[in-house]
């Protein structure tokens, strides 16, 4: 009896955990969204309306939206909103083309790239798995680790950028990635570790 009082407290213990790890990463990645929408702007401003800037304001903007759904009413409109922002992440990933297609595939433009490569897998994942999200408030483990490596290609991608207005913004939004991807991912690795080799465990989401 004490045995299934124990796995029904962890159980809860690991639901909690999971419920804070959700919601911080998604005001993470708010707040990139936020980052990521001011930097575009800042180059329309200095540069002119070019595609690959407005592109970036959209995808933020939808993302932003997105993640402000899933965190208020994700059991009604939970489709609506890992939706936009899968429509967010696909809109973000044609700056990094436009770019590189206008510019030149430079180091900076190629991991660029890569990194709005890896959002928009990222969210095609977690779109795809909605409904573990919905029914538990989970974010599968691959969705956090591919949220942290968009993040790092964005951070090396600010390498090889000239300092400046954008270079910080851009720099903040690659660091709240990686920071979104942490809080998704973090319980899960330490709980998989701690659970190595007792099947008695409670199963991690991968």
């Amino acid at each position: 009896r004490r045995s299934a009082v124990d796995t029904a407290s962890n159980a809860e213990t690991l639901m909690v955990l999971w419920q804070q790890g959700f919601e911080s990463g998604f005001m993470c990645l708010i707040a990139s969204g936020v980052l990521s929408g001011l930097c575009g702007f800042g180059y329309v401003l200095e540069q002119g309306a070019f595609a690959p800037f407005v592109s970036q304001i959209i995808g933020a903007c939808l993302l932003c939206a997105g993640c402000s759904i899933c965190l208020q009413d994700l059991d009604s409109k939970g489709d609506l909103g890992t939706g936009l922002m899968l429509a967010g992440a696909v809109v973000s990933s044609g700056e990094g083309y436009l770019l590189a297609r206008d510019y030149g595939w430079t180091s900076y433009h190629t991991f660029l790239f890569v990194g709005n490569l890896c959002f928009t897998l990222t969210h095609l994942i977690l779109y795809l798995g909605r409904e573990v999200l919905v029914t538990y408030r989970v974010i599968e483990l691959r969705v956090g680790l591919l949220e942290v490596a968009s993040g790092f290609a964005v951070l090396v991608a600010c390498g090889f950028h000239p300092l400046g207005f954008g270079f910080s913004l851009r720099l903040f939004s690659g660091l709240a990635m990686i920071a979104a991807g942490i809080c998704w991912s973090r319980d899960k690795l330490i709980l998989m570790w701690q659970a190595r080799g007792r099947p008695d465990q409670p199963g991690i989401i991968i």
